[in-house]
């Protein structure tokens, strides 16, 4: 008895260290594999969203291929449409802001001047004084340093849309094989998978479906509702760049816990320059759009999808940003929870 115990610990723990040295394998090559995997991400991403599309026209007897034709057709269709009314706007806001970039600059060292004026020639004691414009000092530093940051991202992402343009179309392509030969790709990943295995795989794979199914549901609409009443809300403001600036808050909404902070700093930083009330009004129509989206998902709602502590979300989120960025910050939930998933699977079966 004891040797089988010994035995299991063992398997448990060779399996743990195969995963570990795969996932560092897969790190330190993260470059190299990153143009090879991303076209395959985004088909299987365009496969999942589409197939239960698919799935339903094939029950009313059409051929899998038609079906998946005539999805994939409705789906271009949309991505036309939406280029042609978003990107022409979503174009003018950007280059107007770039464009107006230095003068935005050149306005806040203008208010740190004069703030700062108002500061040494105040009434207030000599070491106060110091400590505040000290505070001010370091404070402006670290956000020249974040805004300098932005940029050079902003211009890696300009330099790279070509490559975002390619893997989208190879994305499109792998998308639609998948989905015309789901069954195919079914057995043979069956096939890979031992019989007496096959039932606690189709268990798993089911979990995982229904998870992943939730999650993406969910922060898509929540995303769009925010972005949408952020836009409006910016738009009654008077706000400059309202649909860019709401935009911006509805994707970064999309990351757990951080994203509503990331996503109002562009808003108020602009908003600012106006006049302080803006400014707070802004901020005001931030908070209030949380509200209404912590009364539609909260982070409990969040655990209870994913079947994860809040706490665990927090420490995963900040991993996965520091590790792979954005990317990282946004998919850290979902790829934890599928690692769970499995991981409590294999157990169940070794233990």
């Amino acid at each position: 008895m004891g040797l089988i115990k010994n035995y299991k610990k063992v398997t448990i723990a060779v399996i743990l260290g195969i995963i570990l040295l795969l996932g560092y394998v897969f790190y330190i090559n993260i470059d190299k594999l990153q143009s090879v995997i991303m076209p395959f991400i985004i088909g299987g991403l365009i496969a999942y969203i589409l197939n239960p599309l698919v799935n339903k026209l094939e029950k009313r007897k059409l051929p899998r291929w038609l079906a998946t034709a005539l999805i994939y057709l409705l789906f271009l269709i949309v991505i036309v449409l939406c280029m042609n009314y978003f990107i022409p706007k979503l174009y003018s806001n950007i280059s107007d802001l770039i464009s107006n970039i230095p003068r935005y600059t050149e306005e806040y060292n203008e208010r740190f001047d004069n703030f700062q004026a108002t500061i040494n020639y105040s009434s207030l004691p000599s070491q106060i004084k110091n400590i505040v414009i000290s505070q001010i000092h370091a404070n402006v530093f670290a956000i020249q340093n974040v805004f300098l940051a932005f940029l050079k991202n902003s211009i890696g992402t300009i330099n790279s849309i070509f490559s975002l343009i390619v893997n989208f179309i190879l994305g499109l392509i792998i998308g639609f094989y998948i989905l015309k030969d789901t069954d195919y790709f079914k057995k043979q990943a069956a096939s890979l998978v031992p019989r007496r295995l096959r039932g606690t795989a189709n268990s798993a794979v089911s979990e995982i479906n229904i998870l992943v199914t939730g999650f993406i549901q969910g922060q898509l609409l929540i995303a769009a509702i925010v972005g949408t009443l952020e836009i409006i809300g910016l738009s009654i403001a008077g706000v400059k760049y309202a649909f860019i600036l709401g935009l911006i808050g509805g994707i970064a909404n999309i990351i757990p816990y951080f994203g509503p902070f990331i996503g109002a700093v562009p808003a108020i930083s602009i908003a600012l320059l106006d006049s302080p009330t803006k400014a707070l009004f802004v901020a005001l129509v931030f908070v209030i759009v949380q509200q209404i989206d912590n009364a539609l998902i909260t982070p409990r709602v969040m655990s209870e999808k994913c079947g994860m502590h809040p706490l665990l979300i927090i420490f995963v989120v900040l991993l996965g940003g520091s590790l792979f960025g954005i990317v990282g910050l946004v998919l850290a939930v979902p790829i934890t929870a599928i690692i769970k998933v499995i991981g409590g699977k294999i157990i169940e079966r070794i233990v």
